[in-house]
């Protein structure tokens, strides 16, 4: 995200937070996070061309202190919500989903039989199945799967 991107989403977020009470303690403050948008918008708000190296500097330095400090700040407000999320809701950040395992059986995967590659040799095409960590392919005689005559 670009600084000019980042001030916008700043000077959105802010003004939502700041008028929750609950939000009133989190640290950094809004007025702290404020304060350093405040000196990073005229920067972000020029041209490339007519920024000096001095000015580059600063501009850089300054996105990354508002980037850390408006994490900290929202991270602060994520533990004040206390896992209340339509609390959090009213923040208008995006709340990221906890990760899910994928522990159930997958279904049988797609595959196909190529017999063209020599004789005696047998190529299996499969499709991939989405969280599928390793396959086990079963042979033997037959068109049935018999776990006496099948081998992986």
């Amino acid at each position: 995200m670009n600084a000019k991107n980042l001030c916008a989403y700043v000077s959105d977020k802010c003004p939502r937070i700041s008028a929750i009470s609950q939000f009133s303690t989190c640290t950094p403050s809004v007025a702290v996070v404020m304060g350093i948008y405040n000196l990073l918008l005229p920067l972000a708000n020029m041209d490339r061309k007519d920024v000096d190296s001095a000015e580059r500097t600063l501009l850089k330095n300054l996105k990354k202190q508002l980037k850390q400090q408006f994490t900290t700040m929202i991270k602060s407000v994520g533990t004040l919500s206390n896992g209340n999320a339509p609390l959090f809701a009213l923040s208008g950040v995006a709340n990221k989903s906890a990760g899910k395992n994928h522990n159930e059986k997958l279904d049988a995967c797609e595959f196909k039989l190529v017999t063209t590659h020599g004789k005696g040799v047998i190529y299996v095409v499969a499709k991939a199945i989405p969280y599928a960590v390793n396959y086990t392919i079963y042979y033997g005689p037959g068109a049935v799967y018999d776990p006496e005559t099948w081998k992986p």
